[in-house]
């Protein structure tokens, strides 16, 4: 079976993220979607959307396994990452 997504380049599974708790400004996760069979990096841009603290959203981008300062493709948008995506999605914290 074939993935989708740009994968995860150089970087390492660490441990699955189950909260937002830790998770800043800059946090480079990996993101793997089950039903696409989709592996990809996300660069967190916003964890306090409206400016305070929000425990079921965070912003991200998605970002070149490559380079993290690089969208991965020229159209991609910051998307809202919920507390539900966390168990539907699986969302690591990448080494």
């Amino acid at each position: 079976m074939a993935l989708g997504g740009s994968g995860f380049g150089k970087f390492k599974r660490g441990s699955r993220i189950t909260s937002f708790k830790g998770i800043r400004q800059g946090t480079v996760l990996l993101h793997h979607t089950p039903q696409f069979h989709a592996r990809n990096v996300v660069k967190i841009t916003n964890s306090y959307p409206h400016g305070k603290r929000n425990r079921d959203i965070v912003y991200g981008i998605f970002v070149k396994p490559t380079n993290t300062k690089e969208k991965r493709l020229g159209d991609d948008q910051e998307h809202a990452i919920w507390d539900f995506n966390l168990k539907r999605d699986r969302y690591y914290r990448a080494r």
